[in-house]
């Protein structure tokens, strides 16, 4: 027998590596441990829907500063984002999804063809150059 992580009850662990109870249990621990997952733990789509999702609030935020945005038809496109810069300028946009630790750092993933890349927070936008140029 072995105690859940999340609710205290004593159960039959499966593996050594088995730390809840049930699938509830285990979702509620991941959502604890990963703030990121916990941007869509009510959400049950798939994560080419996230993504989606995300792509949508950079692009709504771009248009309310004023560039024209454009978004990629397939989902394996070089990049997310397109936009004509305010000098009539393109810029490919990467779109990632981050979070910060408790250390104020934080973590996304830097591959990808892009001019600008946009880190989508909980409640925040943040948008970096690329010191590829």
């Amino acid at each position: 027998m072995k105690n859940c992580k999340v609710c205290q009850k004593d159960f039959e662990e499966i593996s050594k590596l088995s730390i809840c109870c049930s699938r509830e249990c285990y979702r509620k621990n991941s959502i604890s441990r990963n703030p990121l997952y916990s941007q869509f733990a009510k959400f049950n789509g798939s994560t080419a829907t996230k993504g989606a999702i995300q792509e949508l609030k950079v692009s709504a935020d771009l248009l309310r500063k004023g560039y024209h945005v454009f978004r990629a038809v397939s989902p394996s496109a070089h990049c997310d984002l397109i936009i004509i810069d305010k000098k009539g300028k393109l810029k490919r946009v990467e779109v990632r999804s981050a979070v910060k630790n408790k250390s104020g750092k934080f973590f996304f993933s830097r591959n990808g063809h892009y001019d600008l890349i946009a880190f989508v927070f909980k409640n925040k936008i943040m948008y970096e150059h690329s010191s590829r140029d």
